[in-house]
């Protein structure tokens, strides 16, 4: 208790004593009950003078705290077989109606598949199964308490990390094996990694990776299939016990439109799963790419930043060139970008003047500023000043697009000249010029919309800083890049291609989401979410397949197709008017990894187990489950305690004290005729 509270209750004491001593016998005579009635009246005084000081009080509280234990059953249609099902129920059952698990453990139900729900009303529907990101959940849940986990599975986890789960050293895991643990010889296609888009005439990289389980060596063949051709043979060979191995080929695009990859290994005699010995990649084939010229008399660090941003995109292909080099290349190319332009530029820029094709301008302290402003008039340098070193300063608004989550305040400076800039064109700056703290309304990056082409404009030089900067805030160039790639789309633009963009995936599985998405943008670029978008499909023979309005999500349209039948589709998405439209084509299938016929991973949960302070269980043994949990001493439970600084006016049996006091001076009194 503080001094000065210490203080003040003997106050409150003091002044308490005297008022009843100046009541009941200062200059009183002796009376019946005085006593009695004095102490009276120094209780209720003394304890209304001590509410009103309300020392702060020490309270104690002591409670039980009980580990938490945590059923975590797989729900996957992995667990398809009747005995598996009832495995995992009778063996919750047991479990939760344990009473000396109930009295030690605070019990809580959860459930698996693709995600965590809390609950226990199984229905092994779930399409994937994701142990990792299961757990990954419960550890956030429960970060900072201690907590044991049983995990019911067959261990078969086909989405997410295969790491040993030990974030939370807090988390006990004990996995109980679901489903039979014999093990078969076993081949198996991985995964096939190959790009979304190839581009016709060209090669494209694919890469093969498989492995064999098994006791005896084995040989067998694998093959690769493009839209049922073979395209690819060859023999590969696996040690006993068995390993793992990958292919990497460069296939032939073939003809534009949708090719299903087929990688398949020949299966051995008396292999039980042949499901996966084959799987599938999508290749859309596209019968153009855009090409861009980057044209510049010298090396720089900007130069290598923009063709790896450029390029990150498949459906773009950069050259890099001098301008004289670039006058032999002026039908094929979609996009110019100059950079640091001087007279030697002149001569192509001639052969331009008389085409709409547009241009990514670098003009900083090193361009030829007289050159520059005599072969144009979108924009001009009226007034030029020093180099300077400047910072970027995001326009906020910019209109044309959105760059909302582009950040800028951590950017290094850029160099860059001090001028009066002056444009003659529809324009927006993206970025306006920062120099010492101050801004200069000035652009540093602006688009044009001519009447004639489309420009852009970085007025200086250093962006590769800027990329760099990225990497090392974001540990990605993503955001980088993402801005490049909407100026590029907004440079090489017709109306259709830029203000209607489609998603879509080449191949949908079963267990995947199956979604066709659509963005629509108005004339000024900006997400239009009052727009009304269609989706026509088609199947293989042409037959339509279904037309369908597409419902607006989060800045998105979209449409599931989850419902219609395995097969090939084309689409149409467009506008209920017409005006715009996309096009697209892919393949629907419904062959689930969950419906193969696997053992238990026994080995896989062991080594969970053994990571993470468990053991295995099995379900006909739930006896070794109660009594390892019941027996360790680590899960008992924990008698705590917690001191609480309270105020004294939570003290209602103070007050109600008081008013006793009162009552019975009162009735004293009046009895005793002394009123």
């Amino acid at each position: 208790m503080p001094r000065s509270a210490f203080l003040w209750i003997l106050a409150a004491l003091v002044a308490s004593g005297l008022l009843v001593w100046f009541q009941y016998y200062y200059k009183t005579k002796p009376r019946p009950w005085r006593n009695t009635l004095a102490l009276l009246r120094f209780l209720a005084v003394f304890g209304i003078l001590l509410l009103l000081v309300n020392p702060e009080v020490e309270k104690l509280q002591t409670y039980l705290t009980k580990t938490k234990l945590l059923f975590l059953a797989d729900n996957s249609a992995s667990i398809d077989l009747q005995e598996e099902r009832q495995a995992i129920l009778r063996t919750l059952s047991l479990l939760e109606a344990n009473p000396d698990l109930q009295d030690r453990f605070e019990i809580q139900n959860y459930l698996f598949g693709k995600s965590l729900r809390v609950g226990d009303s199984l229905d092994f529907t779930e399409g994937q199964t994701d142990i990792s990101a299961a757990l990954e959940s419960l550890s956030r849940v429960h970060n900072n308490e201690k907590a044991v986990v049983v995990l019911l599975t067959d261990g078969n986890l086909n989405s997410g990390s295969s790491q040993w789960f030990s974030a939370n050293p807090k988390l006990d895991i004990y996995p109980v094996v679901i489903g039979d643990t014999t093990t078969f010889s076993d081949l198996r296609i991985d995964r096939i990694i190959a790009n979304k888009y190839a581009f016709e005439g060209n090669k494209y990289p694919v890469e093969i990776l498989y492995s064999y389980t098994g006791q005896a060596p084995a040989e067998v063949s694998l093959q690769i299939t493009d839209n049922g051709r073979p395209v690819y043979r060859n023999r590969v060979s696996f040690p006993a016990g068995g390993g793992s191995g990958q292919r990497e080929l460069l296939l032939d695009a073939g003809k534009p439109g949708l090719h299903i990859l087929r990688a398949s290994l020949t299966s051995l005699d008396g292999e039980r799963n042949l499901q996966n010995n084959s799987a599938t990649a999508g290749i859309e084939v596209l019968d153009e790419q855009l090409q861009i010229g980057l044209v510049s008399t010298e090396t720089h660090p900007d130069i290598g930043s923009l063709r790896r941003s450029l390029t990150q995109n498949q459906q773009r292909q950069l050259d890099i060139m001098s301008p004289n080099a670039a006058s032999g290349r002026i039908e094929e190319t979609d996009l110019w970008i100059f950079y640091q332009p001087d007279a030697s530029f002149a001569p192509l820029y001639r052969l331009l003047k008389n085409k709409n094709t547009p241009i990514f301008w670098f003009c900083g302290p090193e361009a030829d500023w007289n050159f520059v402003n005599s072969v144009q008039q979108g924009f001009q340098l009226e007034e030029r000043g020093p180099a300077e070193e400047v910072f970027a300063e995001l326009n906020a608004g910019f209109g044309y697009f959105d760059v909302s989550a582009w950040k800028t305040e951590d950017f290094p400076p850029v160099e860059g000249l001090l001028g009066s800039y002056d444009f003659t064109v529809p324009n927006e700056w993206i970025l306006g010029q920062r120099v010492k703290g101050i801004s200069l309304e000035e652009p540093l990056l602006a688009l044009l919309k001519g009447s004639d082409r489309r420009q852009a404009v970085f007025f200086g030089s250093g962006l590769w800083k800027w990329r760099m900067a990225t990497f090392k805030s974001e540990r990605s160039f993503e955001s980088f890049d993402g801005l490049i790639s909407k100026v590029v789309q907004f440079l090489t633009a017709d109306a259709v291609n830029q203000r209607l963009a489609v998603e879509y995936e080449p191949i949908y599985r079963g267990a995947e989401e199956s979604y066709i998405r659509a963005r629509y943008f108005d004339e000024a670029y900006s997400f239009d979410p009052g727009a009304s978008l269609v989706l026509k499909l088609r199947d293989s023979s042409g037959t339509a397949a279904g037309e369908f309005p597409m419902s607006l999500g989060k800045d998105i349209y979209q449409t599931d197709i989850s419902f219609l039948d395995p097969g090939k589709y084309s689409f149409t998405v467009e506008l209920q008017d017409g005006s715009l439209r996309q096009s697209g084509s892919f393949s629907l299938q419904r062959a689930s990894v969950e419906q193969q016929p696997l053992p238990s991973d026994v080995d896989w949960l062991s080594k969970l187990a053994l990571e993470n302070n468990g053991s295995v269980i099995f379900p006909d043994r739930p006896k070794v489950l109660t009594d390892s949990l019941l027996s360790a001493e680590r899960y008992r439970p924990v008698q705590k305690s917690r001191r609480n600084i309270v105020s004294l006016l939570e003290y209602y049996w103070l007050m109600a004290l008081i008013l006793a006091a009162f009552a019975a001076e009162w009735f004293i009194r009046k009895y005793n005729g002394l009123l």
